[in-house]
């Protein structure tokens, strides 16, 4: 896709592939609440910036941009906006328990609670570790230096 000669950058959205699809009047009512997001096909919305463009297509969940600086509030302010529709969607396609499985623009993974309670254990138990590893070690160590460092008879270079 291209935005006017600009380099355009796809970041993938996480999506679960058991979701529904999306209702494309949902699109069409929500795009009606915001002026500055306009429907670009049957499948996506577009963001204005300028010459430039933000698009989110809601078929494969790929959000499409040309390159922009990273702080650029404008930029930031249209994925807000883009982002927030894409969760108002994802969140009439909900499961029953109401989980909503649109995390963001950038999906984190998941580390297991059994890993993280094993990592916190295992960091708990190194520092008393090293320093009675350093208690048992410090004294034979500065013995072996005393014996070093003193003259030793019958012994001359």
């Amino acid at each position: 896709m291209d935005f006017g000669g600009a380099v355009s950058t796809v970041i993938t959205i996480s999506r679960s592939p058991d979701k529904p699809p999306l209702v494309w009047s949902d699109i069409v009512a929500l795009c009606a609440n915001d002026a500055s997001l306009q429907l670009r096909d049957e499948c996506g919305v577009g963001c204005k910036l300028g010459k430039r463009e933000l698009y989110i297509n809601f078929e494969n969940g790929a959000l499409w941009t040309d390159d922009l600086p990273r702080n650029d509030a404008a930029f930031d302010a249209a994925l807000a906006r883009l982002m927030a529709m894409a969760r108002a969607l994802d969140a009439q396609c909900c499961d029953e328990a109401g989980e909503d499985l649109l995390a963001t623009a950038t999906p984190a993974k998941r580390t297991h609670p059994l890993l993280m309670v094993l990592t916190t254990l295992l960091m708990l138990l190194a520092a008393p570790l090293m320093l009675l590893v350093l208690l048992i070690r410090m004294p034979y160590a500065m013995l072996q230096i005393a014996m070093n460092t003193r003259g030793k008879p019958g012994r001359r270079r």
